[in-house]
C-alpha cells in the first residue's frame, strides 16, 4: 500500500512540475512575457533570454548586425560555439523564442567581453520594445 502511495505522489508531483514548466514556456514564447537575465563573475558572462518567437527573426537579426557576423544567426536555430574573425569565442543555443549566449571570459580578450556585454544590454531594450 505504502508503495502505490509513493508511485502516485510521485507521478503527481511530476506532472504537476511538467504541466507549470510547459504552462511557462508557452506563455513566455507566445508573446505574453519576456525574460532576460545576464549572469556575469570573473569567468563567465551569460545572456539567457525567453521572449516571443513571433520576435526570433528580428533578434537574429539584430545580433548579426551588433556581432558584424553575416547572417549567422539569421534564420538559425544553433547549439555550439561560435568563433568570430577576431578570434572572439562564445557558446550559443539559438531556438525561436530561446537565447542562451556564453563566454568564457579568460578565453576571449576584454574587447570581445565588452562587446557582448554591449550585446547584451542592447538585447535587453530590444526585446522589451514592441
Amino acid at each position: 500500500m505504502r508503495k502505490v502511495l509513493l508511485v502516485l505522489a510521485l507521478l503527481f508531483i511530476g506532472t504537476v512540475w511538467f504541466v507549470s514548466h510547459a504552462f511557462r514556456w508557452n506563455w513566455v514564447t507566445n508573446g505574453r512575457n519576456v525574460s532576460i537575465r545576464v549572469k556575469e563573475n570573473g569567468r563567465i558572462y551569460e545572456i539567457r533570454a525567453l521572449y516571443a518567437r513571433n520576435k526570433t527573426y528580428r533578434i537574429q537579426r539584430f545580433i548579426d548586425e551588433e556581432l558584424h557576423t553575416h547572417d549567422v544567426f539569421a534564420n538559425a536555430r544553433m547549439d555550439g560555439d561560435i568563433v568570430l574573425d577576431d578570434r572572439s569565442n562564445f557558446y550559443v543555443q539559438a531556438y525561436p523564442g530561446k537565447l542562451i549566449i556564453r563566454m568564457d571570459r579568460r578565453e576571449n580578450d576584454p574587447a570581445a567581453y565588452h562587446r557582448l556585454k554591449s550585446l547584451g544590454e542592447k538585447l535587453k531594450h530590444k526585446l522589451t520594445e514592441e
